[in-house]
């Protein structure tokens, strides 16, 4: 499913100094399996997140998702893969301020290869609790509330690959 081969980013430093964020020279992850990363904050976590799901560019390296050399797409191929392989839960949640929650849903839902399904939606937001607030905007909603629209949003697409950054940061233990 995943497959990660001599993948490095640096970004540059205050000072000018080149200071390397990610040097993985592999991982593998099948259909199926799940793994956690775990670190300090600023390991580079999120930075490998987005380096997979071809958000930022590799210095160095190669992922492939599904057998599609995610690396060697441009940004509108990278777009169309996250669209029909990925669901990414944002740490930062990503969610658009000035829709509903059934609207942010749905609009993830509409990059993907089914389109946007509007019974799915809601399904996926009852799943997650929060079938009884589709009209309420983002800021209407608890921070927990909020990372629950992201993961529903996330799995809308049915993906066959789930990044998830920090998914439980902000919820309580019963969700």
């Amino acid at each position: 499913m995943l497959e990660v081969t001599a993948l490095k980013k640096s970004f540059l430093s205050p000072e000018g100094a080149r200071v390397e964020i990610v040097h993985v020279p592999e991982f593998r992850l099948a259909t199926g399996e799940q793994v956690a990363l775990r670190g300090e904050s600023g390991s580079g976590k999120t930075t490998f997140l987005h380096l997979i799901a071809g958000i930022l560019a590799a210095d160095a390296g190669r992922v492939t998702i599904d057998g599609t050399e995610m690396t060697a797409l441009s940004e509108a191929g990278r777009d169309r893969l996250r669209a029909e392989k990925l669901g990414y839960i944002f740490q930062t949640f990503n969610l658009l301020q000035g829709f509903t929650v059934l609207e942010n849903v749905l609009l993830g839902m509409s990059f993907g290869p089914r389109g946007a399904d509007r019974a799915h939606a809601r399904e996926m937001l009852a799943r997650v609790g929060l079938g009884h607030r589709l009209d309420h905007f983002p800021r209407q909603l608890s921070t927990g509330q909020q990372q629950r629209v992201a993961v529903a949003r996330a799995l809308a697409n049915r993906p066959r690959l789930v990044l998830a950054d920090e998914p439980t940061g902000n919820l309580d233990r019963r969700h």
